[in-house]
């Protein structure tokens, strides 16, 4: 017969003591879920304080840029000679500055974007940001293939150099000079002179002169006779210029100054719509697999 020593149940007090310091160590399911939840919480505020730092560099980063932007469009404005009186609005340098920076600005925008969606605590509020940064990068790209289209359509620029042309009938007096007033681009620095053509009376004669108003430089200074036209009026800078008739008999005068659209103010915006729509394209491509590991997630929380 084998004696329990003394010991309780056949186990010395050393292995009890070993095995309530076991038994202490085991954790219940409710401490399982407990220390599950503070794992979780402890998580989120990890996760908020990531995205909280993460908007503030993006404030400082953005808020200067924004301002930089604002100061400089007037800037390039006055370096390209806007003036009130004549009105003249250079835009085409601002806006491609402005389109080129905005471009810049959303690609930043894109990377502050992709952190905050790696860093947010919660499912839900991924797909929400995924999905609403999909919608604005369709928009984008439906809004720039529209600008690619029209900028290549040729009924549109038809109709802007149209719209922007001038056709009128003078009559000229014998012995006394006339003068049109004219501007060698237009007012927004999207159309430039394309001819001039001047038609007379059968018969008739008349002097025609182009000059510059403020240097009196002129352009071309030619006798008509039945019909004329310019083409080459390249002035460069934006010019007020005078159109003068002279004859030695009275008659009627038909003249048309004839602009256009250049190509080199058509190109520069129809690639900056070309970049926006690959760019944008590829954004929303690289956020819908997010967007859809999410999808499953349940309300914002």
């Amino acid at each position: 017969m084998v004696q329990g020593g003394g010991q309780e149940g056949g186990i010395s007090p050393e292995l009890r003591e070993k095995l309530d310091d076991v038994e202490s160590k085991v954790e219940t399911p409710t401490q399982i879920r407990r220390i599950k939840r503070l794992q979780e919480l402890q998580n989120k505020l990890e996760g908020s304080h990531k995205i909280k730092e993460l908007k503030d560099i993006e404030k400082k980063l953005f808020i200067p840029q924004i301002v930089g932007i604002i100061l400089l469009f007037p800037f390039i404005l006055y370096l390209k000679g806007a003036s009130l009186a004549p009105l003249y609005l250079p835009l085409f340098y601002p806006l491609l500055m402005l389109f080129t920076l905005i471009f810049i600005l959303s690609l930043e925008a894109f990377v502050f974007r992709m952190l905050e969606i790696k860093d947010h605590p919660s499912d839900s509020a991924k797909r929400l940001m995924a999905k609403n940064s999909i919608k604005k990068a369709i928009t984008v790209v439906i809004v720039a293939i529209i600008v690619f289209a029209l900028l290549y359509t040729p009924y549109v620029t038809d109709e802007i150099s149209k719209r922007s042309s001038v056709e009128d009938t003078i009559q000229v007096e014998e012995g006394v000079t006339k003068e049109v007033e004219l501007v060698s681009k237009g007012r927004f620095d999207f159309q430039a002179i394309k001819n001039i053509t001047i038609e007379v009376d059968e018969n008739s004669q008349v002097n025609v002169s182009l000059d510059v108003k403020e240097t009196g430089e002129s352009l071309f200074n030619t006798s008509v006779q039945n019909l004329y036209s310019h083409n080459d009026l390249s002035t460069g800078d934006f010019k007020q210029l005078l159109l003068r008739f002279n004859s030695t008999e009275q008659m009627n005068v038909k003249y048309e100054v004839n602009m256009e659209v250049p190509e080199e103010s058509i190109f520069p915006f129809s690639l900056l719509s070309f970049i926006y729509i690959a760019a944008f394209t590829e954004w929303a491509a690289v956020l819908y697999p997010i967007n859809e590991r999410y999808s499953g997630a349940g309300i914002y929380r």
